[in-house]
């Protein structure tokens, strides 16, 4: 039996192919080197990955659907087909401009009177050795004017009111001639042009002589209040204000019974107006 182990051995090794395992070290001598992967396995890798890109970009770029254009509703498209034809505008006319005359000094309405300072600045302007001339000379002279107008007394402007007064009637009397001469349609070109600078519109004295309630009770009353002030200490102008202003007071304390005595009379002169 022995004999026979060395023959097979020898035919094992002749017959059979040898298979070598590969040396390994252990950790105990050296190290595990692990080798980095190889180009073939970069490449095969590499084209998948931009697959999945690529699929995801085609995801995020996806146009979206064109919305359909609204159509208009039946009920719209039939209430067109039933309105009826709109009418031609017609053509604009040009207006033919006019040349109107001018307003000369006669169509407009006489000028009050000028005020006690105006008078007074008036005569302070004649009294001066030399007319004045340029804007700061006008300035002084009229800064120094108001001065002087301050420290003068009541009785010295006095004088000036008076003057003032004495020719009011002859304003009144002048006024009331323009008002019943003049044309209506000079007074409404008048009327546009003082719209147009911001001023006061004219107004015919006429419509106001018929007085309101309230006017009737300060005509009625108003020398009784000017009575109670104090005429010393007050301009004229200022003994017009407070005069108002009392009698402003005294007509809201009446009573409704009170106030329609002059409510009566009112009516009646306003009816006795519209008769006339």
């Amino acid at each position: 039996m022995f004999s026979i182990l060395p023959r097979l051995s020898r035919t094992l090794a002749f017959s059979a192919p040898v298979f070598r395992a590969p040396t390994r070290r252990t950790l105990l001598t050296t190290a595990v080197r692990f080798e980095p992967a190889t180009a073939k396995a970069k490449a095969t890798r590499a084209p998948r990955a931009k697959a999945a890109d690529s699929g995801v970009k085609k995801t995020a770029t996806k146009a979206k659907p064109k919305a359909k254009p609204k159509t208009k509703t039946t009920t719209q498209a039939k209430a067109k087909a039933k309105a009826p034809p709109k009418a031609k505008a017609k053509p604009k006319v040009k207006k033919v401009k006019t040349d109107k005359p001018r307003l000369t000094q006669e169509d407009l309405p006489p000028k009050k009177p000028p005020p006690p300072y105006v008078i007074f600045y008036s005569r302070y302007l004649n009294g001066l050795p030399q007319p004045i001339r340029g804007p700061s000379a006008v300035l002084q002279a009229a800064r120094t004017a108001s001065g002087i107008w301050k420290e003068m007394s009541e009785h010295e402007k006095q004088a000036f009111s008076d003057e003032y007064r004495s020719l009011l009637p002859e304003y009144e009397k002048a006024r009331e001639a323009y008002w019943t001469k003049v044309d209506p349609a000079v007074v409404r070109r008048i009327n546009k042009e003082k719209a147009k600078d911001g001023k006061r519109r004219l107004r015919s004295p006429v419509s106001r002589r018929v007085p309101n309630p309230y006017a009737l009770f300060v005509k009625e009353n108003a020398a009784e209040i000017r009575a109670g002030l104090d005429s010393n200490s007050l301009t004229p102008r200022q003994m017009v204000g407070a005069t108002g202003k009392e009698a402003a007071q005294r007509w809201k304390a009446l009573s409704e019974e009170e106030k329609k005595r002059y409510v009566d009379e009112a009516k009646a002169k306003r009816e006795a107006a519209d008769a006339s």
